[in-house]
């Protein structure tokens, strides 16, 4: 699967990306609502400056795959995050497919 839309809330942090899984590329689709991204499934907390990292909204980053991503959103929050691997995995794959 190479695109997929995850929704990330305040509950409990949400697997974004898998450890080992290559390159991908992490898009806040949310217009008002920053995701806070970690690497701990029980320690990403939104907000904890110490063990996670913001992205607001609208942002993307790419992510290098060494170790899993979690996001969690601030309490009654939350926000889609995209995630694809297809480009970065594959630019000429996404080229010829704008193309057509």
């Amino acid at each position: 699967m190479d695109f997929q839309q995850i929704n990330v809330s305040s509950s409990a942090p949400s697997l974004l990306a898998g450890q080992n899984q290559g390159p991908v590329l992490l898009f806040n689709a949310s217009q008002d609502t920053a995701v806070w991204l970690g690497s701990d499934s029980f320690n990403t907390v939104a907000g904890d400056t110490s063990s996670t990292a913001q992205l607001p909204p609208l942002a993307s980053v790419v992510i290098d795959g060494s170790q899993s991503v979690y996001g969690s959103c601030l309490p009654g929050q939350s926000a889609q995050v995209c995630t694809d691997h297809a480009c970065l995995a594959s630019p000429r794959k996404c080229r010829s497919s704008r193309a057509a």
